[in-house]
């Protein structure tokens, strides 16, 4: 063989290997795609490289007012009472059946559900491989097709009037149902009596499926009383425009 023919063809078999291997990685690295876990600017944290030391950090209550506190008391022993401090000391007493007894406290540990599970979700995620919801934040339209649970309060009622109200999506709630979109990661929902707030928190892979998730926050109140909520979500979608459906995930 003449001897340029074979240095030509072994430069062709170098820039192919090249070509295959520049390839090949570009291929690699598309499959593994991963969607960041990420929040909205409703939760306010820089990074969850140290996110547990959060767990340690006092609670924010000025945001409610200068002399606000939380004030947590045995379900055995309703004279043993705890204020509570931090979302570590939080999640220790509520373990063991301590609970907000008055209005006002109920009223105050809204902002322990909002920071310490968000702050155990956060913990607990990871970058999903699969995402059908990286652009999704709230409007009018996709409010419609949220979950009717967001407009039921999960101890009200019994189990069977819960799960069908699962099944079921706000649109289908009819004229009773009043949407106001306050931004795109606040909505108000007006239904039956009662007032509910749902606040986008975060995105992330929460049950380690591989498809990522939304966790949002939910407030009710009823307009003509005393009574009120507060409680965390975790919708998913499994296909594109696919049906928002809630996971049943609880914060240990």
């Amino acid at each position: 063989m003449n001897k340029k023919k074979l240095i030509v063809s072994e430069a062709t078999l170098v820039i192919l290997f090249l070509f295959n291997f520049i390839f090949s990685q570009l291929g690699a690295n598309d499959s593994e795609t991963q969607y960041s876990v990420r929040w909205t600017t409703e939760v306010k944290i820089k990074d969850i490289s140290g996110i547990d030391s959060l767990f340690d950090r006092p609670v924010d209550m000025s945001r409610a007012c200068k002399d606000c506190s939380l004030v947590l008391t045995d379900e055995k022993e309703e004279s043993k009472k705890v204020q509570v401090i931090t979302c570590r000391q939080y999640f220790d007493l509520k373990n063991n059946n301590f609970y907000a007894y008055t209005t006002y406290d109920i009223t105050m540990e809204d902002w322990f559900i909002f920071d310490c599970n968000t702050l155990n979700f956060l913990k607990n995620s990871i970058p999903a491989k699969v995402s059908y919801l990286n652009d999704f934040v709230l409007t009018k339209e996709v409010a419609s097709y949220l979950p009717s649970t967001l407009v039921y309060w999960s101890f009200v009622g019994s189990e069977k009037e819960y799960k069908k109200a699962s099944s079921k999506t706000l649109k289908e709630l009819g004229s009773k149902l009043k949407i106001r979109v306050r931004d795109k990661f606040n909505l108000e929902l007006e239904f039956d009596d009662t007032t509910n707030i749902i606040s986008l928190l975060a995105w992330g892979d929460f049950n380690h499926d591989g498809i990522e998730d939304i966790l949002l926050h939910a407030t009710h109140h009823y307009m003509h009383g005393s009574g009120r909520a507060y409680e965390s979500f975790v919708l998913t979608r499994l296909e594109k425009n696919g049906k928002l459906i809630e996971l049943p995930l609880t914060v240990k």
